[in-house]
Parts: C-alpha cells; sequence; structure tokens
C-alpha cells in the first residue's frame, strides 16, 4: 500500500510545534509525586497543588464517582503524564473544562468511554503542553487508487494553571513521518 499522500492535521499546533515552543519558553511542566497506594481523591487533591485546577465531573454528569484505590510510582513526573498515569489506573478521561463561578481554565474527569482496559489514545508532551490523537480518518479514493487523504485530530492543551494567548502553526513547516523511518512527508491543509 502507498504512503497517503494528502493529511490534513484539524489543529491549531502540531506536536513538534508544541516541543518547539516549549523550548522557546522558560516553562516548565509541573511535578507530582505520588507513591505507593492512594485514593482516587487524595491524587486529585496531590494534582491541585501543582497550581493546576482539578474539577470531578463525575457527579455533575449522572456518573458513579467512586474512589478507587490507585497503586502509583509517580516521583517528580511531569504533570500530565501523571494525570494520564491516574486517569488510566481509575478508567477516566480528561476533558478540558471552564470553572464557572471563577472563570479559571480547569482539567475536568469523568467516565472513560468504552471498555476502560481498551489502549488510551496516544499522546505526546513537551513541557507543560500535552497532545493526544482524538480522532483519525482514513479515505481511499478508489477510482483514483494513489489518491487518499488521512485526517487526524488532535487534542492540544497546555497545563490548567496557564493561559495561551494564541498558538499557531504554519502547516507549510509541518510534515508528518511513517512509523519505521520513511520519508517526510509535507502536510497539506484543507477543509476536507
Amino acid at each position: 500500500m502507498r504512503i497517503l499522500r494528502w493529511l490534513t492535521f484539524w489543529a491549531v499546533l502540531l506536536v513538534p510545534s508544541a516541543a518547539a515552543l516549549a523550548d522557546a519558553l522558560p516553562l516548565e511542566a509541573s511535578l507530582v509525586t505520588i507513591k505507593g497506594e492512594v485514593r482516587l481523591k487524595d491524587a486529585l487533591k496531590s494534582l491541585a497543588a501543582t497550581g493546576n485546577r482539578v474539577i470531578d465531573l463525575r457527579t455533575r454528569l449522572g456518573q458513579e464517582a467512586a474512589d478507587p484505590l490507585l497503586k502509583l510510582d509517580l516521583d517528580r513526573a511531569p504533570f500530565w503524564q501523571a494525570v494520564d498515569a491516574i486517569a488510566d489506573q481509575a478508567g477516566l478521561r480528561l476533558t478540558p473544562h471552564m470553572d464557572r463561578q471563577s472563570g479559571e481554565p480547569a482539567l475536568g474527569i469523568q467516565q472513560a468511554l468504552g471498555d476502560p482496559a481498551h489502549p488510551r489514545q496516544p499522546r505526546a508532551y513537551a513541557g507543560p503542553f500535552r497532545a493526544a490523537v482524538r480522532q483519525v480518518t482514513a479515505t481511499r479514493d478508489l477510482l483514483h487508487p494513489d489518491a487518499g487523504k488521512l485526517t487526524i485530530q488532535l487534542e492540544l492543551a497546555a497545563e490548567p494553571r496557564l493561559t495561551p494567548l494564541l498558538l499557531r502553526q504554519h502547516s507549510r513547516s509541518a510534515t508528518a513521518r511513517i512509523a519505521g523511518g520513511g520519508p517526510a512527508i509535507p502536510v497539506q491543509t484543507g477543509s476536507g
């Protein structure tokens, strides 16, 4: 099968740009240490101690707000890796949230969709930034076998303690690589 030539990223910022931004700015990820067996509510308190607002949305959404016992070995782990480790173990998913009372950005947690044992979405981290693949759609044109399209929708986030003003990536400078070291493919944007 030939490499898909048409790539569309439905995002303003691509993962390599997040790394470039983290290198250009003096921003460090918040660090989290949680070791041993701990209840979910206590793990969330440890995350909040970094200055990042974390809100449990499960009761608001009519979901069971269980408080499972987690086994964590996080030693000065960057915030996003710590959050993902906690969410994966507790069967939760992350969602951007704006606190109605304070108007401050927050990280909401709620029950994961589908089977909690199912592999989680691919993620990449750069300092206080996180990019996660939200949706992948591949299209093959049966009339033109060499034509195809791959659409990747990314979910981009900064730690809630940060408020990005504008993140922008020009597609002219973006490329994609096939796993295994294939050639770089220029990204072409479009409305799909």
